[in-house]
C-alpha cells in the first residue's frame, strides 16, 4: 500500500494490479518465491510546488520475521512550473523604406505557478534601426532585452512591451521576419509557445538623384547656354518610369535637347523610362539668353521623378546659376542697335567697317 501525501494524486500504475481509494493506492503482488522480487511503478500528479514525503508499506499473510524493513519512504521535491506564452504584432505590416514599425510583445504566464525573472528578448534583423522602446527595455546593437518589472509574473498575468524601429533602405522589396522569445528562471513545461514572430513587407525603393551643370556659366545677352543634367539611380531597386522636368526661367528661350525631350512653353519634359540599379542618363538642354536677363544672376532648377518610392527625395532636385553680362548701351531712341545685339550674341564688327546710317528725307 502506498499512501500518497497531500498534493499528489494517483494517475496510473504498472507492474501490478493496483486500485486507488482517496490517497491510498493498493497493489496486489500475489505469491513471491524466496529470492524473487516485484516492482510497481505508480504515476502521480502534483498540485503545486513543494517537498512531498511518500510512504509505502508491504504486507503479507505469511509471518514476517523482520517487519521493520516493510516500510520505505521517498522525498519528492516538486519545482514551480510556469507556462510562458508570447504573442507579437507589427503595426503597420506594409511600410515604405525609412518608414516606422511598432512591434508589440505580450507575454502571459499561463501558470500554474509564478514565473520568476521574466525577460523578453528580440534580436532585430539587420536593417531595422531601433528608435524607441518601453520602460524596462535595453539594447546592445540589434539585441533588445525587456525585463518584466518585479521579481515574478504571477499566474494569469500579462505584460506588454513596444519597440519602434525604422526600416532602412537595405530592406527594400523584402519581407522582414522579426522573432522574439520569452524566458524565465522558472521551469516551463511547454517551450514551443515561448517564441513569436511578425512579418513586415517593405516596399520597393530606389534613390533617384539629379545633378545639373551649365556651360558657359558667364554669358552675354543673345548667347546660348547648355544645361547638362545627370540622372542616377543609386538603388537598390529599378527606377520605374523616370522623368526629368526643367522649368526654364522667364527670359531663357528653349533651343534644343539631345534626349527626346518635349518643350511646352518654359517647361522641358524628358521621359527616361526605367533605370536599373546604378544606371545613369545624361540630358543636354540648350537655351538662348534674352535681353530681359541682362546683368542678372539666373537660377535654373530641374527635378527628377519616378513611379518608384524614393527614400531620399531631397536629392531629386538640382539647380545651377549663370551670370548674364550687362547689355550694350542703349541709343538715343531707347533701344540697342542691331550691330550691338549681334556683338552681345557673340558677333563682332568687321575690322574697318563703319556703322551704316540711314538718312531720311
Amino acid at each position: 500500500m502506498d499512501v500518497l501525501p497531500t498534493g499528489l494524486s494517483y494517475l496510473s500504475a504498472t507492474g501490478a494490479s493496483c486500485s486507488a481509494k482517496g490517497q491510498e493506492v493498493t497493489c496486489t503482488l500475489g505469491t513471491l518465491a524466496v529470492g524473487t522480487h516485484a516492482s510497481v511503478e505508480i504515476v502521480t500528479q502534483t498540485s503545486g510546488p513543494g517537498t512531498r514525503v511518500n510512504t509505502a508499506t508491504v504486507t503479507s499473510a505469511a509471518e514476517d520475521l523482520e517487519p521493520a524493513n516493510n516500510t520505505a519512504k521517498a522525498d519528492v521535491k516538486v519545482l514551480p512550473t510556469a507556462d510562458l506564452q508570447l504573442q507579437k504584432k507589427a503595426t503597420p505590416t506594409f511600410v515604405k523604406v525609412n518608414g516606422e514599425v511598432t512591434y508589440t510583445l505580450t507575454v502571459k504566464n499561463a501558470g500554474p505557478d509564478a514565473a520568476k525573472s521574466v525577460v523578453v528578448s528580440d534580436d532585430l534583423p539587420a536593417g531595422e534601426l531601433l528608435l524607441g522602446s518601453s520602460s524596462g527595455c535595453t539594447n546592445i546593437g540589434q539585441d533588445v532585452s525587456c525585463a518584466v518589472a518585479g521579481a515574478e509574473l504571477a499566474s494569469g498575468q500579462t505584460r506588454s512591451f513596444e519597440l519602434t524601429v525604422r526600416m532602412e533602405v537595405s530592406l527594400a522589396s523584402h519581407t522582414v521576419v522579426n522573432t522574439a522569445e520569452a524566458t524565465s528562471e522558472t521551469f516551463d513545461p511547454n517551450l514551443a509557445n515561448n517564441s513569436a514572430s511578425a512579418e513586415v513587407q517593405v516596399e520597393t525603393a530606389a534613390d533617384l538623384q539629379l545633378t545639373k551643370t551649365a556651360a558657359p556659366a558667364d554669358v552675354n545677352v543673345g548667347g546660348e547656354v547648355t544645361y547638362t543634367l545627370l540622372a542616377t539611380n543609386a538603388g537598390p531597386d529599378t527606377v520605374k518610369a523616370a522623368s526629368v522636368t526643367d522649368a526654364l526661367p522667364a527670359g531663357e528661350t528653349y533651343v534644343s535637347n539631345d534626349a527626346g525631350c518635349i518643350d511646352t512653353g518654359q517647361t522641358v519634359s524628358c521621359s527616361l523610362g526605367d533605370l536599373p540599379d546604378l544606371a545613369t542618363r545624361t540630358i543636354q538642354i540648350v537655351v538662348r539668353i534674352e535681353l530681359s536677363l541682362a546683368a542678372q544672376t539666373v537660377t535654373n532648377t530641374a527635378e527628377a521623378t519616378s513611379e518608384t518610392p524614393d527614400p531620399d527625395e531631397a536629392n531629386n532636385r538640382a539647380q545651377v546659376e549663370i551670370t548674364v553680362a550687362p547689355a550694350a548701351d542703349l541709343g538715343p531712341a531707347g533701344r540697342a542697335s542691331a550691330q550691338d545685339l549681334r556683338r552681345d550674341r557673340g558677333g563682332a564688327r568687321p575690322k574697318g567697317a563703319s556703322k551704316a546710317v540711314r538718312c531720311g528725307r
